[in-house]
């Protein structure tokens, strides 16, 4: 190559090298400023080329590796723990391991999250669902829900929520049932002004009612003309069972009947002998 040649791909390396936007200095060494070429031969130009396509590569794979959604799912998990205290970013990369100060489609995320407070200046805190953080809080608030409340909603308020809810029913300053669709508790008011005064008789003939055992009790119905109604987790147990033997029946049915009683070894002809 001429001195002419040599020049005119030197400068054409550096116009590339130029127009790679410099990255954020608090970034990892990996991606860190390649400085302009100044001299050299033309390898040394393919050198740092090839060291911006590796550090491409590992910033690519990165960003596969930690997703945005993944890294907001690990900073509203974090703001939650605070209890409303609001963060700022710096307090976010060093409690959550993510960089976040130079990706702003992180920090619109985080503005647009629902679960989240944008306070300005990049604080954020987390937003339950219900503003309490007290036992007295819980009473005050369960009036105006008579449907109910959801315990694991309300544990998004404060750390020690579950526990005042078990230490308030423990006192019977509540009541709690089991939702339906899971395993977690609904809990309601217990408002002494819902309680309905009874007089004495009636309860003594109550408490004098002595019911049977289950299959006493099943006969007893059926000999009034009342339907059984069977229990949702019996119903459930039944039709597990039933897909059990079914599936079992699936994997246990002969296939193939049309040659159940074929022999490969008829008819074979013997080593030598022409084909039929």
């Amino acid at each position: 190559m001429n001195m002419a040649g040599f020049k005119e791909t030197q400068m054409k390396a550096i116009e590339t090298l130029n127009s790679i936007k410099k990255p954020n200095s608090s970034t990892n060494s990996a991606f860190k400023y390649i400085p302009k070429i100044s001299g050299g031969s033309g390898g040394s130009a393919a050198n740092r080329q090839s060291s911006i396509y590796t550090a491409n590569t590992l910033r690519d794979k990165q960003v596969k590796e930690k997703p945005s959604n993944r890294i907001v799912y690990d900073i509203v998990n974090y703001l939650k723990t605070l209890e409303g205290i609001p963060a700022d970013t710096k307090e976010i990369m060093h409690s959550t391991n993510h960089m976040i100060d130079d990706k702003p489609e992180i920090l619109e995320l985080l503005r647009n999250n629902e679960k989240i407070i944008d306070h300005g200046n990049d604080r954020f805190s987390f937003k339950p669902k219900y503003n309490v953080r007290t036992q007295r809080d819980i009473l005050d608030l369960l009036p105006n829900y008579p449907g109910g409340i959801l315990v694991s909603e309300l544990a998004e308020s404060y750390n020690n929520a579950e526990s005042d809810v078990k230490k308030l029913k423990e006192t019977k300053q509540l009541f709690a049932i089991k939702a339906a669709e899971s395993a977690c508790d609904i809990i309601f008011p217990n408002d002494e002004r819902l309680r309905v005064p009874l007089s004495q008789e009636l309860v003594d003939m109550w408490r004098s009612i002595k019911l049977p055992n289950e299959a006493d009790l099943e006969r007893e119905m059926k000999d009034a003309g009342l339907s059984v109604v069977e229990s949702v987790e019996s119903a459930r147990q039944t039709k597990s069972t039933k897909l059990k033997k079914e599936r079992k029946k699936r994997i246990t049915k002969v296939t193939n009947t049309h040659i159940e009683n074929f022999n490969p070894n008829d008819d074979v002809p013997q080593l030598g002998s022409k084909p039929i």
